[in-house]
């Protein structure tokens, strides 16, 4: 199969997703209990866990600017398309799509992102959605 097909395939489904999701329309997505940050940064790393529904622990990373962040899909699956969107399209940097690497992708926070709250959203393939936060100290 030529390989230019299997990247538009998941890049297709992820602009289809994209261009219907406006933030007056989420109401379909699970909305996150946002705790607030502990007082030292955590791991980079976020999981998307794939079992009834879409969980994402944390709900909050709280990190510094310049940080990569992991993102582990859990269990990994090539049959559903993982993504991340950002509320605001001027947060460019937080799209991630587990493909080709089914069991994930990475982040990269910006050197010189301001401090404050980056709401996302993590959409399948599927139709699930929910709604966690990224804090930048």
């Amino acid at each position: 199969m030529n390989k230019k097909i299997l990247f538009a395939l998941p890049m297709s489904v992820l602009a289809i997703a994209c261009a219907q999701l406006d933030t007056n329309r989420t109401s379909g997505c699970q909305t996150v209990g946002i705790p607030s940050c502990p007082g030292e940064a955590a791991p980079p790393v976020i999981n998307l866990i794939l079992a009834a529904g879409v969980t994402v622990a944390p709900p909050i990373l709280c990190l510094e600017a310049g940080t990569e962040i992991e993102v582990k899909v859990v269990p990994p699956t090539s049959s559903t398309t993982v993504a991340t969107v950002p509320k605001n399209p001027a947060n460019w940097w937080m799209y991630g799509l587990n493909f080709p690497n089914s069991g994930g992708f990475t982040i990269s926070v910006p050197e010189k992102l301001p401090s404050g709250d980056y709401d996302y959203l993590v959409v399948t393939g599927d139709g699930k959605c929910v709604d966690p936060r990224i804090h930048v100290n």
